[in-house]
């Protein structure tokens, strides 16, 4: 199984117990994933896959924000110019890279929270300059949402809990996306549930 780290697999980055922070929040995730690395990409299905760590603990207010730091993209740059050229390729991150959520729900010129998205989303999408990049797969916001910029498609997925078990979430039920690909052709399909999650009264 493939996953991308996401911002509740930091454990005890900051407990809310008070007790002290985890000196590697990211171990229980990468020992329960058999991984070295939160970082790493794979060949399938004649595309190439890249899946980013785009989480960096804070230890302020917000606990983290959406950052991919100097030695992934060191990293990234190396694992991409090793592609053959013209092979397709989908990066995943759980943090956005490219989103319009905070312009459609809260107005034009709204900026997104640092916790929300990844603020040095250009400096990372700079690095896959030259190939052929059709889709990025990401998450965080808990909406539906397809945007499409110079070819390539950004997917932000629902989620299975919607409004965080308190139902739909600006429209965006509890559901999954279904990702199709054929060739440059990048379908997407987000399927609902047909149920409303509740979380229980006093949770």
């Amino acid at each position: 199984m493939e996953a991308a780290i996401g911002n509740h697999d930091l454990v005890a980055a900051r407990p809310a117990d008070g007790s002290p922070a985890s000196a590697d929040p990211r171990r229980e995730f990468l020992d329960r994933m058999g991984l070295e690395r939160t970082w790493r990409s794979f060949d399938f299905g004649g595309y190439h896959f890249v899946l980013l760590d785009a989480l960096r603990v804070t230890g302020d207010e917000l606990e983290y924000e959406g950052f991919v730091g100097a030695d992934q993209l060191e990293w990234l740059a190396s694992d991409l110019a090793a592609l053959e050229p013209g092979t397709p390729v989908v990066a995943v991150t759980h943090m956005p890279l490219r989103t319009g959520f905070f312009q459609a729900t809260e107005g034009a010129t709204a900026a997104a929270p640092r916790n929300r998205v990844v603020v040095n989303s250009r400096e990372v999408l700079k690095v896959f300059d030259g190939c052929d990049l059709v889709a990025v797969l990401q998450g965080h916001l808990h909406v539906n949402e397809l945007l499409e910029w110079q070819g390539c498609k950004f997917i932000t997925g629902g989620a299975v809990s919607g409004k965080w078990w308190r139902g739909a979430w600006h429209g965006t039920r509890e559901g999954f996306g279904v990702l199709t690909l054929e060739g440059r052709h990048v379908g997407w399909e987000y399927i609902e549930y047909g149920w409303e999650a509740r979380r229980p009264v006093g949770a």
